[in-house]
């Protein structure tokens, strides 16, 4: 025969305490001609910034790929899209982004085409893990006649359009200079990516690691 003691009231108690969600970053560096000088060091002082805090901080991942095209037979008039993915915290040494410095730019900007298969290897988003795809460039998406113009624009809203569905958050960056401040340009930066295109001047691009952080600050969720 087995007794059964007489349990307290409160042996079964709800749990609740407050954590940080698992947070997945995918940022992806335009290396266009255009963001020669400047524009180039900070955004790569920035993406180096994010990394390494990814390297030393739990549930914390960043991806960096980096994109632009290249000319077939050395010809610039036909250029190929590129995109290459570069550093993943998750299994690369934090040393790997000293490489970064050793960097050359050139070509167009495949942006559409090099979000859309970002897309398709970006983790699935759940209760447990957020997924955000980090867009830094300078310009409007461009290949000279193959890919420009309306044609480029509309296919990378459609291409945001469905990494939004998939419920990741898109944060988009346009660097600017005095010399690249034109409406055009804005309103078509805000048609391909809407309320999350921010423009930023090329000297206060750090602002976007001080984003990030706040933003990491937010994705806490209860555990019951």
């Amino acid at each position: 025969m087995i007794l059964f003691k007489r349990f307290p009231k409160l042996l079964f108690y709800k749990i609740e305490k407050e954590g940080y969600k698992n947070t997945f970053m995918h940022i992806s560096l335009d290396l266009s001609g255009s963001m020669r000088g400047e524009k180039l060091t900070q955004t790569i002082q920035t993406a180096v910034s994010i990394a390494y805090a990814a390297c030393n901080l739990k549930d914390f991942d960043v991806e960096i790929s980096l994109r632009g095209t290249f000319g077939k037979n050395g010809l610039s008039s036909n250029e190929t899209p590129l995109l290459a993915y570069f550093f993943d915290s998750r299994k690369d040494s934090v040393k790997k982004l000293n490489q970064l410095k050793y960097l050359n730019i050139r070509g167009m900007t495949p942006e559409g085409i090099c979000l859309d298969e970002i897309r398709k290897k970006l983790p699935r988003v759940n209760h447990y893990n957020e997924v955000y795809l980090l867009n830094i460039s300078d310009g409007l998406p461009n290949i000279n006649n193959i890919y420009s113009s309306t044609k480029a624009i509309n296919h990378t809203k459609k291409v945001v359009k469905s990494i939004k569905a998939n419920k990741v958050g898109v944060v988009s960056y346009y660097i600017h200079d005095v010399w690249d401040k034109s409406q055009k340009s804005k309103e078509s930066f805000i048609e391909m990516y809407g309320k999350d295109a921010k423009f930023i001047d090329v000297n206060n691009i750090s602002m976007i690691a001080k984003s990030i952080n706040s933003l990491l600050l937010k994705n806490t969720l209860k555990v019951f």
